[in-house]
């Protein structure tokens, strides 16, 4: 039996992002912005407005996974597709934990390329939650009905519980008769950076694929009317 869990919750989350506390975390987004574009790294920038705002540890980390400079944007859009085609590599960990993360009503942040992401992170573990089979489905319903002919879902390997993880959406696809298959692998993110056709909200791998498919607010926005988004 698959364990009851809200992903991403924690219980500073009301205080952090409810109205009130939003309105330093805006202000701090356009000064990470405006240093972003000005050459700064994102965790100088992050350190230095969050310390002005006196921001908490997940206002930052918030600020630190949704904003990039301009330019970056910019080119992240450029590269966006807005169909799929032919076979399709899907960050399995990445999409997966961001739909458990939005099935909780834990927060989720609409970033300002447009992608929504999560602070869950994994911390070198995964345990199947009760919110995984609908984050598994909902994440090949999408993808093939955005055009994909063959999916592969990539995985940490070194993450704890990938073979769990691999066996579950291998089930789910043979079930739903859903041309795919999964692959445990060292190195997820270079793997992705050689392919057409990615899905992710890695920021890191945003910036170097050949283009990519804005899934997780797709689904979120469209699928599951009760998550928590916040704006950043």
């Amino acid at each position: 039996m698959c364990e009851v869990c809200r992903r991403g919750w924690y219980d500073g989350a009301p205080g952090d992002f409810s109205a009130g506390p939003l309105a330093a975390v805006h202000e701090a987004a356009d000064d990470v912005v405006w240093l972003l574009n000005r050459g700064y790294g994102i965790r100088s920038a992050v350190t230095f407005a969050g310390n002005h705002y006196q921001l908490t540890e997940h206002q930052r980390l918030a600020l630190e996974r949704a904003l990039t400079s301009d330019a970056k944007r910019g080119d992240r859009k450029r590269r966006e597709l807005n169909a799929l085609n032919g076979q399709v590599w899907v960050d399995g960990f990445n999409i997966i934990i961001t739909l458990e993360t939005a099935l909780s009503r834990s927060p989720v942040f609409a970033s300002r390329d447009g992608v929504i992401r999560d602070l869950a992170g994994l911390h070198g573990t995964y345990r199947i939650i009760d919110k995984t089979e609908r984050a598994v489905l909902l994440m090949f319903e999408h993808v093939f009905g955005a055009g994909a002919a063959f999916v592969h879902v990539l995985l940490d390997r070194q993450v704890s519980n990938s073979g769990r993880l691999k066996k579950f959406i291998d089930s789910a696809a043979e079930e739903m008769h859903f041309a795919s298959d999964v692959a445990l692998t060292d190195s997820v993110d270079a793997w992705l950076q050689r392919e057409d056709c990615v899905v992710t909200a890695d920021s890191v791998v945003l910036d170097k694929c050949r283009n990519w498919y804005n899934l997780t607010s797709r689904i979120i926005r469209s699928e599951i009317p009760d998550a928590w988004i916040v704006d950043i």
